[in-house]
């Protein structure tokens, strides 16, 4: 179920939701707590709550809540939280924290924070902190 605020222009889709369709909206998309979105979603910022699954995102800006799962990403900021699951990551500024498991992450500048698992990474730039 999504619910749509054209005041503040936001989309909210609700948790535990499922979506078969795309979805691009000119602001901000919210995803529920454990939904299932099968289809892509283009927009200015999309925040990821926890236990979510997505196929691809494209957007300015996004934060991918713990333990989700994804398929691929096309953002100028990219935030990931702990124990995420991805295929794809591709960004100016991407930072990633401890425990995520990725195919392939491709960045300008790639900050990840702790022990993360990466198939291929590519980078200008590079800094990976020890876990806290």
């Amino acid at each position: 179920m999504m619910l749509v605020d054209r005041k503040n222009n936001l989309l909210i889709i609700k948790r535990r939701s499922v979506i078969t369709g795309r979805i691009k909206f000119g602001g901000k998309v919210v995803v529920g707590l454990g939904s299932i979105i099968l289809g892509d979603i283009e927009a200015e910022q999309v925040s990821i709550s926890k236990n979510c699954s997505v196929r691809c995102i494209k957007c300015q800006k996004v934060v991918v809540g713990a333990f989700s799962n994804f398929g691929e990403i096309e953002a100028e900021d990219v935030k990931i939280l702990s124990n995420c699951k991805g295929e794809r990551i591709k960004g100016n500024l991407i930072k990633i924290s401890k425990g995520c498991r990725f195919e392939e992450v491709y960045g300008d500048i790639i900050l990840i924070e702790g022990e993360t698992k990466i198939r291929k990474l590519e980078g200008r730039k590079i800094i990976a902190l020890p876990k806290t």
